[in-house]
Formats: structure tokens, C-alpha cells, sequence
């Protein structure tokens, strides 16, 4: 049985940070210590303690290679990324106990050998390709810093900069895109490299059904009830949309609904749509009761001020263009 470990987030920290355990993350799920990691967790956290003794010392980044190298060579089986996730947050809570005095500074500083120790020939390890195909989407929220995203699903695929290719409607935008045969997951990013966007799409295979990929579920709260990706349908939101259209854009024809769901959402927008037909042009429609794609954007970070009309108003609006990125594929929405 393969061994399932944790995810863990290593983020760029601020000097600012507050100094205590709560920026290392949450600890490690019930399912891993349900699970027989033992020998591995307790190897792991014991590299840990051994690296804390290193802190504030220059052999430190050294010491964190060569242990990176030891537990991967160990345990070659087991994920890599995951493993290292978890070696982060051990090192981590060891750093930020109230019994270290150390400071804040010199805390931060030994976090960020971790990330200098993460060589770019080491990304098949550290960030294998398709990590991102996995239930820790999930944890993909708003606010996140780029390199925690990065920390939980690896690097993307494709990077293009919206803001240059869209001037008028988006600010600094930078699109980030993670796909496959069965789908695609794309993240918006502002100029501090903040999360401000997700959008997560089903695709359709030949006969215009949607693929209800399992690494593709995303949960959202509407209110009072959980909203499923590729499970609920239109009906199931517990409000009316904002507005509700149908749209095409190059390959592809959608119905799109735009909803808002104040505190339960995070005060975000949420876009859903369906395709009206396949994603190859094909008559035979699909299911529409069942949204294939979501988008979640804080609209004040991604569209300019000038062009945040409704598309009722404005069709070259922000909304216009982010209501066609829910509906087609990303490599059709950016050239």
C-alpha cells in the first residue's frame, strides 16, 4: 500500500510575521497518524531536531541537503514532496517555540534556507508534475501566497501575464495554468503574488460528457449546505445569480452564472458554468444541470476599476472576459 503523508506549507514569511507555531500551518491530518507512517514520521522528525541544532550556523543549508538526500534515498517509495512538507513543518514548529529566543529575524532566515536548498533540477522531486492532481486542491484558497500554492500543487505549466494581454480590464494579473486530458486548474495571482483567482474545469470527452474528474472536486460553502464541483448542480446554489447568460468564445459555448455569496463565500464572486455544447463544437449537449467549471476571483484585485460593468453593460468589461474564462479552455482564452 503506498504510504500517504501529509502536505505541509513552507510560505515566504514576512519579517513582520507573527512569531509563534500558528505560521507552520496545521499539523499533520488524523488520516496520516491513522496510517503506518511511523517509521517515517519518526525518522522525519528526528532529521528535524537534528537540523534546530544547526540554526543560526553556516552549515545549516548544507545540513538541510544532505538530510533531504538521506530521507528520499531512505525511503524511496514514499512521495518526495510530502515527505519534505513534513520536514518543513517539524523544522518549523521546533523554530517557533516560545521556549527559543532566537529572533524573529534570524527564525525567518533559517525557513528560507529550506526554500535555497530547493535546487531547480530538484523540482521533478520536490514538485513532481502532476501533484497538483490530488485532494489537496482543496486546501487552494484566496489570499494564499504564490509559493504556498506552490508548496502544495508544484509549479505550473503554463504562466501568462493577463495584464499585458488585457490591459484595459485586468490590473497585474498573472495566470497560472496546471492541466491535463480530463481537465485544467488555473490561478490568478496579483503584482505581490497573492492569490486573487481559481478556476477549476471539467473537460468533456468526444461524446460531449463531462469528465467528472475525482482529482478535480472543490467544495464551496453557499450558505448553509457544501456545493460540490462535477456533483451539484445549478439548482443546488442557495441563491439567485447576480446574473445568468449564455456566452461564446472561440471553441466554446457556455451557460454562465455569476453568484455572490457574502461571508459564507469569503466575499468573493463565483462564476459557474456548463458547456452548451462539447468543448470540440459538438452538437450533442451536455448534462446542464451540473456546472463543469468554477471560478472564485476577488474581482477588486483582478479587474481595473474602469471595467468592472456588469457584462449587461459592458461586453469588453472585466466581467465579460472573466465570465469566458470560466466557460472555455484556458489555452483558448489565452492564445
Amino acid at each position: 500500500m503506498k504510504i500517504a503523508l501529509i502536505f505541509l506549507v513552507l510560505s515566504v514569511l514576512s519579517e513582520q510575521a507573527i512569531a509563534d507555531r500558528s505560521v507552520c500551518g496545521n499539523p499533520p491530518p488524523d488520516q496520516f497518524r491513522e496510517e503506518n507512517n511511523e517509521t517515517i514520521k519518526g525518522d522525519v522528525e528526528g532529521k528535524a531536531n537534528l537540523l534546530f541544532r544547526f540554526v543560526g550556523q553556516s552549515e545549516l543549508s548544507g545540513k538541510i541537503e544532505a538530510t533531504r538526500k538521506e530521507i528520499f534515498a531512505k525511503y524511496p517509495d514514499a512521495n518526495k514532496a510530502y515527505m519534505d512538507r513534513y520536514l518543513v513543518y517539524m523544522f518549523c514548529t521546533l523554530i517557533f517555540d516560545p521556549k527559543n529566543e532566537q529572533s524573529t529575524e534570524q527564525k525567518l532566515k533559517a525557513l528560507r534556507e529550506f526554500k535555497l536548498d530547493q535546487k531547480p533540477n530538484d523540482n521533478s522531486s520536490i514538485y513532481p508534475e502532476d501533484r497538483w492532481k490530488s485532494t489537496v486542491l482543496q486546501e487552494i484558497k484566496l489570499g494564499l501566497n504564490k509559493d504556498h500554492v506552490h508548496g502544495l500543487i508544484g509549479l505550473p505549466k503554463v504562466k501568462v501575464k493577463l495584464g499585458k494581454s488585457y490591459p484595459d480590464q485586468f490590473q497585474s494579473i498573472i495566470l497560472e495554468r496546471y492541466e491535463d486530458e480530463n481537465g485544467e486548474v488555473q490561478i490568478l495571482y496579483d503584482n505581490d503574488d497573492v492569490l486573487v483567482g481559481l478556476e477549476i474545469k471539467h473537460f468533456a470527452d468526444e461524446n460531449s460528457q463531462i469528465i467528472k474528474s475525482s482529482f478535480l472536486k472543490y467544495r464551496i460553502l453557499t450558505g448553509e449546505k457544501e456545493w460540490e464541483l462535477g456533483k451539484s448542480t445549478f439548482s443546488d446554489l442557495e441563491n439567485s445569480p447576480i446574473f445568468a447568460t449564455e456566452d461564446d468564445f472561440r471553441k466554446s459555448a457556455c451557460h454562465i452564472e455569476k453568484h455572490y455569496f457574502g461571508k459564507p463565500g469569503g466575499y468573493s464572486d463565483y462564476y459557474f458554468s456548463v458547456w452548451l455544447t462539447g468543448d470540440s463544437g459538438n452538437s450533442k449537449k451536455p448534462e446542464l444541470r451540473v456546472p463543469n467549471s468554477l471560478l472564485v476571483v476577488n474581482s477588486a484585485k483582478v479587474c481595473n476599476e474602469k471595467n468592472t460593468e456588469n457584462i449587461t453593460d459592458n461586453i469588453n468589461s472585466c466581467d465579460d472576459l472573466l465570465l469566458r474564462l470560466t466557460c472555455t479552455w484556458g489555452e483558448d482564452f489565452t492564445g
